[in-house]
């Protein structure tokens, strides 16, 4: 081997070193959120999570979080220890890649209200859309649970949770096959409830009334499909509209006020939120009777709003020859 050969590699190893001792170069977070997704994906038991961009630099923090932040979800199963040490873990690692300082939080450590409203305005960095979806709705149900504690207690209620748009974050743009992909699946999961629930209209109230379990079956058929419809609803809006309504009754009141629907099937699916109210907090208040009654309502109700989704749904994203469209 030559002298001049010999040299030659030894300034190549020499080159390889330094580069190899050099710091990793740090990016701000929105450049390693194809990283942060990644890590996310091979971390158990997280569901979603949830980005919030932190002010620019020489603006000053008036709305929003003081820094970035990342809320997890995780799954209901993990401790509080193991949720700890994953937020920790990422806490250090990030802490190496990124030149601008990161929150990691628990969403579960937040106020109802808070980790509602990130629910909805947060720009959705990780999860499938069904589960974004239902922890939507899930975070939606514990802010309608403690407001209506403090109306109960006789204290002021707090405005509802709002759609804000926001122009300093991208916004995620789901594909509308996967839009309308879970719409399809909980009408059909409605399509099931509606079967069983006119097996029991088929009885007579003596008979209905004779065996405990028919009254539990019934409630339990009427509370999924309210809150298939509900879901449904909660989803058109988010993509459709903005969603300001106090609970679920204004939720299907608004379906009028915004030209989705008239008046008359918005007034009915109301009738049905209040019904799922009280089968979910009043349940040992209504009687064989009730039941028996509010089933034949509330299944024309849910048949009614099946049929009139279907209708939509086919108007607003297939086209004349019948396939799905690409762009709203």
């Amino acid at each position: 081997m030559s002298h001049e050969r010999i040299e030659h590699e030894a300034d190549f190893d020499e080159g390889q070193h330094e580069e190899r001792s050099q710091p990793l170069k740090k990016r701000s977070l929105v450049e390693a959120l194809p990283r942060l997704r990644a890590t996310l994906a091979v971390t158990p038991d997280v569901r979603a999570a949830y980005f919030q961009p932190g002010p620019a630099d020489g603006q000053l923090c008036l709305s929003g979080p003081e820094r970035a932040r990342v809320m997890l979800v995780f799954n209901r199963k993990v401790s509080a220890e193991h949720i700890e040490k994953r937020l920790e873990r990422f806490r250090r690692q990030f802490a190496m890649l990124t030149e601008e300082e990161t929150e990691f939080i628990d969403i579960e450590q937040l106020h109802h209200r808070e980790a509602c409203e990130i629910a909805f305005n947060a720009q959705v960095i990780y999860g499938g859309l069904e589960s974004v979806e239902r922890d939507r709705l899930y975070r939606y149900n514990v802010f309608l649970e403690w407001n209506a504690g403090r109306r109960n207690a006789g204290a002021k209620q707090e405005l509802p949770p709002v759609l804000v748009p926001s122009l300093d974050r991208p916004t995620r743009v789901v594909s509308i096959a996967h839009f309308i992909t879970p719409l399809y699946r909980h009408l059909k999961m409605i399509e099931g409830h509606l079967r069983e629930m006119r097996r029991l209209m088929a009885m007579e109230l003596h008979e209905f009334s004779a065996d405990s379990t028919h009254k539990s079956l019934a409630e339990s058929y009427m509370l999924k499909g309210i809150q298939s419809s509900i879901l449904i609803t909660m989803s058109v809006m988010h993509r459709k509209m903005r969603l300001s309504a106090r609970d679920y009754r204004d939720l299907f009141l608004m379906m009028s006020v915004f030209g989705l629907t008239n008046r008359d099937r918005a007034a009915r699916l109301a009738k049905c939120a209040d019904l799922r109210d009280r089968l979910m907090f009043q349940y040992d208040d209504i009687s064989v009777t009730e039941v028996y009654q509010y089933l034949f309502e509330v299944t024309e109700t849910l048949a009614d709003f099946k049929i009139f989704m279907l209708d939509w749904l086919f108007e607003q994203y297939y086209g004349p020859s019948g396939e799905v469209i690409q762009h709203e």
